[in-house]
């Protein structure tokens, strides 16, 4: 696991104030086979700037296919070495709470070529603070958006997903090309509500 990473975890909505920056959308590829992978389509990773960080917005639109699937597990393989510096954890919205883990590696991602190792990891802290239905989950760190889109596009920077609630199942996602039409997000704002910063050791 890297040391001195830097993260701020961002629960909630991204919404239309604050600082502007390009957004780009990512759709996500299954790596297991325990559903037929249908939730995919519900799920999506966008990509912006904000100051000196970069923002990962994890959402779940859902859909009445899977109304009950979510998001439990967060996992980025950074190959390129491109995210940086010590974390801090902001869960003070309703709904999602996420920590930091150095537990566990991406399920799955041991037959990905090359293997999936995880460099961060997030968990869900309760069997209702995942990213549910129409919920979001912002991970942001310090990094450059050119550097982090050219490492995700080349495969340099892998960003996988853990995703619960499919019948009793589960199954396991990685960043796929980016979404049609995801340059048509143009400039985005960027607000974050209701911090509670803790330093994490």
């Amino acid at each position: 696991m890297k040391k001195d990473l830097m993260a701020v975890v961002l629960m909630g909505l991204v919404c239309g104030s604050g600082a502007r920056a390009r957004a780009d959308l990512y759709g996500f590829s299954r790596i297991t086979a325990n559903t037929d992978g249908s939730v995919a389509a519900q799920l999506s990773l966008e990509v912006t700037q904000a100051d000196s960080l970069v923002l990962f917005t994890f959402r779940n639109d859902g859909s009445v296919i899977w109304p009950n699937a979510f998001i439990s597990r967060v996992y980025f393989d950074d190959g390129a070495d491109v995210l940086a510096s010590p974390w801090v954890i902001s869960d003070k919205l309703p709904g999602v709470d996420f920590e930091y883990t150095a537990r566990g590696n991406l399920p799955g991602g041991n037959t990905m070529t090359p293997k999936f190792t995880s460099d961060y990891a997030f968990a869900f802290q309760g069997s209702r603070s995942g990213v549910h239905a129409w919920e979001s989950l912002g991970i942001s760190f310090t990094a450059t958006l050119a550097d982090v889109l050219d490492a995700i596009n080349h495969k340099g920077l892998r960003v996988g997903i853990h995703v619960q609630g499919l019948n009793g199942r589960s199954d396991t996602f990685t960043t796929a090309t980016p979404l049609p039409g995801a340059a048509l997000l143009g400039m985005l704002g960027v607000a974050v509500a209701g911090w509670r910063l803790r330093k994490v050791v």
